[in-house]
């Protein structure tokens, strides 16, 4: 299910980007590199209004209604993934492919890293900020210093800040539910 509603946007925001006339490409602007801008772009969902429609229809606590939250997740992790290295390529005047390369070897490292060690380091500090009176201003600290530390380090591998921003939402999201502590 999730793969199908991310290839389809995909494959037709890159046909759109590649026949869209040049006028709205911009002058200077790389064919290629705008038709996978407008590609990533139609890929990304809107989780806040699934998750309220679902809500609003009583299907947030049924299967069908997980199924649709953790496919429109997986499509927008994705999804920022391919708009970050886009907005890399962007910014790179040409595509390098030594570099295309570095860069996607260290967004997955920096994704291994952030789910594994990242997480169980957010997570301690989450239970450190729970256990000393679960102070609202100090669990935003942790959240925002890990949102920033995680965008820096995609910033300097050449990835939009946005994506590794992201990051720690996804993995705060899957400690939010009321199943974990």
């Amino acid at each position: 299910m999730s793969t199908g509603s991310l290839l389809v946007p995909l494959g037709v925001g890159f046909g759109l980007g590649w026949v869209i006339p040049t006028t709205f490409v911009g002058e200077g602007a790389d064919r290629l590199v705008f038709a996978l801008f407008i590609a990533a772009a139609l890929s990304i969902s809107s989780l806040p209004v699934i998750a309220k429609i679902l809500g609003e229809m009583g299907l947030m606590r049924r299967n069908v209604g997980q199924l649709t939250l953790a496919a429109g997740m997986a499509n927008d992790v994705m999804g920022w993934i391919i708009l970050g290295l886009v907005a890399g390529l962007a910014q790179a005047d040409s595509i390098e492919v030594d570099q295309l390369a570095m860069t996607l070897g260290g967004v997955v490292l920096f994704f291994a890293a952030a789910f594994t060690v990242g997480q169980k380091l957010v997570d301690f500090s989450l239970r450190r900020v729970r256990m000393a009176g679960d102070d609202p201003v100090k669990a935003t600290i942790v959240v925002v210093v890990t949102a920033l530390t995680f965008g820096a380090i995609t910033q300097w591998l050449h990835v939009e800040a946005v994506l590794g921003a992201f990051v720690p939402g996804v993995i705060i999201a899957g400690r939010a539910s009321p199943n974990t502590a």
